[in-house]
């Protein structure tokens, strides 16, 4: 029952402190600067859209300020049939302005992952951006990642996130999670794997895109898919933008759920990915800052049943007081 105790006690400290510790040091110590280019090349802007109608008018008006050459940038609204509100009516009007392209996946086929792969087969770009409808950023948001593509062993981008609503439930934890994970990721840069791609914001080159099924998470494959194919995936602090928190107790767990079941099929792709790379440690990285989240429920579990017989048996009241 001690070794139980001990073992279950050493991987919730080691997920939860040792790990984001020792990223966040490395992050301070030694960062990553990104140096750019001044060819600029050509980009496609997908923003993945669907019950988007709060949020997608003003991605429309600031796509209307791109700091980007219009002849080198085309901009996308990939959704399906599956967007019941105002969404299609409000994209569809800025088309019609020439503002932007709506392409949709075929009738009958519905997912964020199958509408992007419909809008990567009609478009052109060698950098692609993938946004969310809510994401918000400067106007040199996009030259900025575009020319960090001069280096040719970058496949993946990630913007440096935050959030911005002020009302809603958890809004100040998920700003305070936030500003540290990004702590985290400053480590995870300098050794060139990002496990968790920010998914309001990230840019990856095209010819490493691979179309993935609806079960998986594109913010997690996109950059072990450049580190299978040779490339790393780096977080550029210099490109800030900010997210719509979710707001809500339902809201909230309905999308944390959803979100670790997709990240938890999307798991043996992953390894598979960065086994390929030839870089084993990202397999340690992914494991430590990802996997062991997912199912840190379970270490807490044992640590807790574990630590009843050795309360009842005086052990750990010796333990507090040899401690103390």
């Amino acid at each position: 029952m001690i070794m139980l105790f001990s073992v279950s006690f050493a991987i919730i400290a080691y997920t939860l402190v040792i790990y984001p510790g020792l990223m966040v040091t490395i992050g301070l110590l030694w960062p990553r600067t990104l140096s750019r280019g001044t060819d600029l090349p050509t980009v496609t802007i997908l923003v993945a859209a669907c019950n988007e109608e709060h949020h997608i008018g003003e991605m429309i008006a600031q796509l209307e300020r791109l700091d980007y050459p219009s002849g080198l940038v085309e901009c996308v609204v990939a959704t399906d049939e599956g967007s019941i509100d105002r969404t299609h009516e409000l994209v569809d009007d800025a088309e019609s302005k020439g503002i932007l392209r709506v392409i949709r996946p075929d009738p009958g086929q519905f997912g964020k992952n199958v509408s992007m792969d419909a809008a990567m087969a009609a478009t052109s770009g060698e950098i692609v951006v993938f946004c969310d409808a809510s994401a918000r950023w400067r106007a040199d948001a996009i030259r900025k990642l575009a020319t960090a593509f001069e280096v040719e062993r970058i496949g993946c981008i990630s913007a440096y996130k935050s959030y911005w609503h002020d009302d809603g439930f958890g809004a100040h934890s998920y700003r305070e999670y936030w500003n540290f994970e990004g702590l985290i990721d400053r480590g995870s840069s300098v050794l060139g794997y990002v496990p968790n791609a920010s998914g309001g914001l990230h840019a990856v080159r095209r010819e490493l895109y691979r179309p993935i099924p609806n079960h998986m998470i594109r913010d997690l494959v996109d950059p072990a898919q450049s580190l299978g194919q040779g490339r790393i995936a780096v977080l550029d602090t210099e490109v800030p933008y900010l997210d719509a928190p979710w707001v809500g107790v339902d809201e909230v767990y309905s999308a944390r759920v959803r979100i670790t079941q997709r990240a938890l099929s999307s798991t043996p792709y992953i390894l598979r990915q960065l086994w390929k790379s030839g870089r084993p440690w990202t397999i340690l990285q992914f494991v430590s800052h990802k996997l062991l989240r997912w199912i840190l429920w379970l270490p807490l579990l044992l640590f807790f049943l574990s630590s009843i017989p050795l309360a009842i048996t005086g052990f750990l009241p010796a333990l507090v007081a040899v401690a103390g």
